[in-house]
């Protein structure tokens, strides 16, 4: 890029994600969790109607666009435990300031980040389950979902879908550790 430009002067700004037009950015005020939006040409940052929330629920850094632009996605995490998972939480950006807003009820063993399939119709989520990270399609008409990897072991970092939305980029990560005790057995130091 030969121009940057700073678009926010937050010190918790964090999560941008950028609609497919190339005309907004919308990202997580952390300190307040309010979801906002800025022009990718620059301009005062606002809240984005109808994502702030009630009822113990706040918004997580986690979003997404829907490829049209036109709905953004995001998990809400809950102080209920009644509803420890949250919800996943659907605004219409185009509906003006009082915008009606949908709520999913996401697989309880949720991990991670959000997005949409390319075709709109769902949003996909890592799960965890036996120590194991897999991606689980969740449709926006919350009809039942339905896992789509099968990995046996590690955990999902990340994954993007192709423009074409044939193809399924994961890139997971290992971890592996070791424990080594030392033991000083001289009376002097060395």
């Amino acid at each position: 890029m030969a121009h940057p430009k700073q678009l926010t002067d937050g010190t918790t700004d964090v999560g941008p994600v950028c609609s497919q037009d190339g005309k907004w950015v919308y990202y997580v005020k952390f300190d307040t969790l309010q979801i906002l939006q800025v022009a990718i040409d620059g301009g005062t940052p606002e809240v984005v109607p109808g994502t702030a929330l009630s009822g113990g629920l706040f918004a997580s850094p986690v979003l997404g666009v829907l490829p049209d632009g036109k709905l953004l996605v995001f998990r809400a995490n809950s102080n209920d435990p009644k509803t420890p998972a949250g919800k996943i939480v659907l605004v219409p950006l185009d509906a003006g300031p009082k915008p009606q807003v949908h709520f999913l009820d996401p697989d309880p063993r949720i991990d991670g980040f959000l997005q949409f399939t390319p075709d709109g119709k769902a949003v996909v989520y890592p799960v965890r389950e036996n120590d194991a990270d897999n991606l689980w399609l969740h449709p926006l008409d919350n009809s039942p979902g339905r896992q789509i990897t099968n990995f046996p072991a590690d955990a999902i970092q990340t994954f993007q879908f192709s423009f074409d939305g044939k193809t399924l980029g994961v890139m997971r990560t290992h971890i592996e550790s070791d424990i080594v005790l030392l033991r000083d057995t001289g009376s002097s130091p060395q």
